[in-house]
C-alpha cells in the first residue's frame, strides 16, 4: 500500500489506483479507531478501573487527538486536556482550531505551498473535502455511538477537540506556510 502512496504522490498512478488507495485508507483508519473505542469502552465499563482513575486524582491528560480516546477518557474524568498533536482524527489540526482559508493554506496532502494557481486551490478544496468526507461519514458515527452510550449530556469528538485547554503542536513553524493560529496553540 505504501508503493501505491508512493506512486499517487509522485503522479505516475491512475485516477482509478489512487480512489482504490483511498478506499483501502479509509478502511485501515476506521477500524483503528472503532478498535481504540472498544478498548475504551472496555475501560469504562470495568468500574473498578475507573474508579482507581478517579482516585488517584490526576491534574490532566496528555494525550493525542490523532485517535481521540484520550479526550473523551479526560472527559469522563472531568480534566483539564492537553493535545500533543500535529494531526487529528481526520487531518491537520489547525483546520480544527483556526480560520484555515483554502485559499492560501495547502491541504497536508496536496502538495501544494500557499502560493496555489486558480486550479490548485480547486484541487486543494478538493483534497480537503476528502477529509471532510472522513471525518462526517467514516469516523464520526463511531465516536458519536459512543458518546451516547457513556455521556448522559452527548458528545461531539470534533467539538472535543477544539475545547483543548492547550495545543502543543508537533512542528516546525520555519517549515509551516504563513496561517492564523491560536493563543493555546504553542
Amino acid at each position: 500500500m505504501l508503493d501505491v502512496g508512493i506512486q499517487v504522490q509522485r503522479q505516475q498512478a491512475s485516477a482509478q489506483k489512487f480512489f482504490k488507495l483511498t478506499k483501502e485508507f479509509f478502511s485501515m483508519i476506521e477500524e483503528v479507531h472503532l478498535l481504540a473505542l472498544e478498548t475504551l469502552a472496555h475501560m469504562f465499563d470495568d468500574k473498578e478501573l475507573m474508579k482507581s482513575l478517579q482516585e488517584a486524582e490526576y491534574d490532566l491528560v496528555l494525550t493525542d487527538p490523532a485517535i481521540a480516546t484520550g479526550l473523551l477518557l479526560a472527559r469522563h474524568l472531568k480534566l483539564p486536556v492537553v493535545l500533543n498533536a500535529r494531526w487529528i482524527t481526520s487531518g491537520e489540526g489547525h483546520f480544527a482550531i483556526a480560520p484555515s482559508p483554502l485559499s492560501y493554506i495547502p491541504s497536508p496532502v496536496s502538495g501544494f505551498t500557499d502560493k496555489m494557481t486558480f486550479v490548485q486551490r480547486v484541487q486543494n478544496v478538493l483534497f480537503h473535502s476528502i477529509t471532510m468526507f472522513q471525518q462526517k461519514f467514516l469516523l464520526e458515527p463511531g465516536y458519536n455511538r459512543f458518546c451516547t452510550k457513556y455521556f448522559k449530556e452527548g458528545c461531539d469528538i470534533i467539538s472535543l477537540i477544539q475545547e483543548a485547554d492547550i495545543w502543543l503542536m508537533r512542528s516546525d513553524f520555519v517549515f509551516e506556510f504563513p496561517r492564523p493560529t491560536m493563543p493555546n496553540v504553542v
